[in-house]
């Protein structure tokens, strides 16, 4: 604490140590007067504060595809991907297991609610014969028994074991996820959101038995990392989420206001705050995990999501809300976090 005391203070606040919790925090001038407490405090705030813009931001794309199903047109519905929701979901499911793993709630039910509201917009996709009914009998199992898995650890009943092995089973999940992700949307694109190629199912399939022969086998050099790497596969999965339907809406650029009608811009724009949000507490806690899958969010997912919509001529000024927040984000990081004590 003396050499707390006697530090050099060019360029401070004259302010006197705060006393918080029995903790001397020392207060310097490049943190911003709202942020003269402890980074942690901040931090959780932060990823409170993001449940606001998270919870509803797959409302506006439900709204709009139920005004869509009401009035029997389903030609907004191909500016949308099947691919996005259901690969963007599994990460979701994927993330709260990891989450839950580490006992961080507050981001638990996030991911909850993305993986809730993402099978609600695919029911809706199948229902205007835009995604394929296979994938959603899949889908829907797997969404249901990880939502169990992670409420029945929130309410401390399932066993720690049991818990360990569903996380160890989601990263053959995951791996078949991302391989059939991949080659359905690169290697062999279609223009029918409804269609899949059956060369992308079958690596798929591969994907996930292989993985699945590593973890029964239980190599010792890899079973320690077979947790992360499930975590890294849901992050990119989650990454993949913006880059199909950023491909769905380029696809569909000749009909702008097919665009306008079936894309949510809203929605978009909500995740990117909520993924800025969010980014903090992953700095705080140095999850490169949790923090690469929040920055692409808020990136991609925001101002790449906007910047196309703007081509298709469906966007209006507000495009440019997603860019500022990630600058934002951004500033607050460098100003908080490595200037700030602990």
């Amino acid at each position: 604490m003396e050499e707390a005391e006697s530090r050099v203070r060019a360029n401070t606040l004259d302010l006197p140590l705060l006393d918080i919790d029995g903790t001397k925090i020392d207060v310097v001038r490049p943190c911003w007067p709202w942020l003269i407490v402890n980074y942690n405090y901040v931090s959780l705030i932060c990823i409170n504060v993001s449940a606001f813009f998270f919870l509803p931001s797959n409302f506006p794309q439900i709204y709009k595809n139920v005004v869509n199903l009401a009035a029997h047109n389903l030609a907004p519905f191909d500016a949308l991907a099947w691919q996005a929701y259901g690969m963007g979901g599994l990460g979701d499911l994927s993330m709260s297991t990891y989450f839950a793993s580490q006992d961080e709630w507050a981001a638990v039910r996030f991911q909850v609610f993305g993986t809730s509201t993402s099978w609600v917009i695919i029911v809706q996709m199948w229902m205007a014969g835009k995604c394929p009914l296979p994938a959603l009998v899949c889908l829907s199992l797997i969404y249901g028994t990880g939502l169990l898995m992670v409420a029945t650890k929130a309410c401390g009943i399932v066993p720690k074991k049991v818990f360990q092995k569903w996380q160890e089973f989601t990263t053959p999940i995951g791996m078949g996820a991302c391989c059939f992700s991949f080659m359905d949307s690169f290697i062999f694109p279609h223009t029918n959101p409804a269609d899949t190629n059956p060369t992308a199912v079958y690596v798929g399939i591969f994907g996930f038995f292989f993985m699945m022969v590593v973890v029964l086998l239980q190599p010792p050099k890899l079973m320690p990392v077979i947790g992360s790497v499930s975590a890294w596969l849901a992050t990119f999965l989650f990454m993949f989420m913006p880059v199909a339907q950023i491909i769905a809406i380029y696809r569909d650029l000749a009909n702008p206001d097919d665009v306008k009608k079936g894309f949510s811009l809203l929605a978009a724009i909500l995740g990117a705050i909520g993924n800025g949000l969010g980014s903090v507490r992953a700095l705080h806690t140095k999850d490169a995990i949790w923090y690469i899958g929040a920055m692409w969010g808020c990136l991609l997912g925001g101002w790449g999501c906007s910047m196309v919509v703007w081509m298709a001529g469906s966007g209006h000024r507000n495009i440019c809300v997603p860019l500022d927040i990630l600058d934002l984000v951004v500033q607050l990081h460098h100003k908080a976090q490595w200037r700030c004590p602990q």
